[in-house]
C-alpha cells in the first residue's frame, strides 16, 4: 500500500458512505487531506482554524479528513518484508447547537459511528489485498472538539501491516529505473 492507494481507499469511502457523500448531492466537499508535517496538527488551534477557514464554505459536513501515514519497513532479505503504516483519519461535524451537551454527545456518537463504518470497510480491503489490520495494536479513537470553535469529532488512528515484498525487490537490473 502506497500512499495513492491510502489516499483513494479514503475518498472512495467518502463518495460512497451515505452520510458523506463526498461531490455527490451539491458538489460540497465531504473529503480533505492533510500532510502531517508535526506530531499532530491539531495542537495549533490557529492550523486548524485556518483549515477549517477554507473548507467552510466548500466542505460538508460531516466531513471525512485524512491524514498522511508514515511507514516503517522491517523484514530480511530474501524473507518477508513488512511495511508498517500508521495512518489516521478524522470525522468532523457541527452539532445543532454547541452549546447543547446532549447535542455534541450526538455529534461525538455520530461521527464515532461513521469512523467505525469505515474501519470495517478497511479491514475488509487489507484481507482482500494482503494486509492486516490490527485492531488491538495501534488502532484506536479519541473525541476530538471543539475544533475550529463549531466541530466536535471522533480522529481514529489506524495501524496497517502490508506485505512489501513486491515493493522491494531488487531492481538495480531493471533498464526502466537506473542508468
Amino acid at each position: 500500500m502506497r500512499h495513492l492507494e491510502y489516499s483513494n481507499f479514503f475518498k472512495d469511502c467518502s463518495v460512497k458512505h451515505i452520510k458523506l457523500h463526498h461531490l455527490r448531492d451539491d458538489g460540497k466537499s465531504a473529503f480533505s487531506t492533510i500532510i502531517e508535517s508535526g506530531e499532530n496538527p491539531f495542537k495549533a488551534t490557529s492550523d486548524i482554524d485556518n483549515f477549517i477557514s477554507s473548507i467552510r464554505t466548500t466542505g460538508k459536513f460531516p466531513h471525512l479528513i485524512l491524514i498522511t501515514f508514515d511507514a516503517n519497513y522491517t523484514g530480511v532479505k530474501d524473507s518477508f518484508c513488512k511495511k508498517i503504516i500508521d495512518g489516521a483519519f478524522i470525522i468532523l461535524d457541527k452539532p445543532a447547537n454547541k452549546r447543547d451537551y446532549d447535542q455534541i454527545n450526538k455529534t461525538l456518537d455520530f461521527t464515532e459511528q461513521i469512523g467505525e463504518d469505515i474501519l470495517t470497510a478497511l479491514n475488509a480491503f487489507a484481507e482482500e489485498n494482503a494486509c492486516s489490520l490490527f485492531v488491538g495494536e495501534g488502532t484506536g479513537a479519541e473525541k476530538i472538539g471543539p475544533v475550529g470553535l463549531d466541530f466536535y469529532g471522533s480522529k481514529f488512528y489506524v495501524k496497517i501491516e502490508a506485505n512489501a515484498n513486491h515493493l522491494l525487490v531488487d531492481n538495480r537490473n531493471n533498464n526502466s529505473i537506473w542508468d
